[in-house]
């Protein structure tokens, strides 16, 4: 999947690597539910974060993976 990633009013374009985990058509409370996971690494060099501050160290690395956990649940627009 690719979209826009914001960070500090800098918007990149990022590629998230996505996989289907699967579809409950009962759900919880009888509704469809749809899952998904997915990965991307980001630097955070290019939203303009990093750098250690004057004087100090450098506390997280420029490349920072980010994990994704979703799951939807479709909505009854039509309720009894």
């Amino acid at each position: 999947m690719v979209g826009d990633l914001t960070i500090r009013d800098v918007t990149r374009e990022v590629t998230l690597d996505a996989e289907f985990l699967g579809l409950d058509g009962t759900g919880l409370q009888g509704e469809p539910r749809i899952g998904f996971s997915g990965r991307a690494r980001v630097r955070r060099s290019d939203f303009g974060v990093g750098g250690a501050p004057e004087g100090g160290k450098v506390v997280v690395g420029d490349v920072v993976d980010v994990e994704v956990d979703l799951e939807a649940a479709l909505e009854d627009r039509n309720p009894a």
